[in-house]
């Protein structure tokens, strides 16, 4: 979380943005969900303004790779979605780039009968 405010409050190099978007895209393990949620909502809104259109790019393709990666992984799965469905804003412009990958996952998240709630909602805000 102090990571992220310091990129987000200091100019920081695109390359250390980028690897602290990663590895927190990666961090999805329920004992620091909640710790890693926070980071990402005061990270992902600001990296518009800290990366160049070329570098935002990159970071997208790092997003659709762990979701290339992880497609079998369905707490990563909707680790991924819940950062997409709470930052529109920045993932807006690619979503032609990531509706493929939002179709296959809702019946992973929500359509199965032992589905937790939270992944019931996930995939109920990515219908809309």
């Amino acid at each position: 979380l102090v990571v992220s405010r310091s990129v987000v409050v200091f100019e920081t190099p695109p390359k250390v943005t980028l690897q602290v978007y990663v590895s927190l895209l990666r961090s999805h393990h329920s004992t620091e969900k909640h710790m890693v949620r926070a980071a990402l909502d005061t990270l992902v809104p600001s990296l518009p303004n800290r990366l160049t259109e070329d570098e935002l790019g990159n970071a997208i393709k790092y997003t659709l790779k762990l979701m290339y990666e992880q497609v079998n992984s369905v707490p990563q799965l909707a680790h991924l979605w819940d950062i997409i469905t709470r930052n529109p804003n920045v993932y807006i412009g690619h979503k032609s780039k990531f509706l493929p990958h939002m179709v296959n996952s809702l019946t992973k998240l929500g359509l199965s009968p032992n589905a937790p709630a939270e992944n019931k909602e996930l995939s109920v805000e990515l219908a809309k």
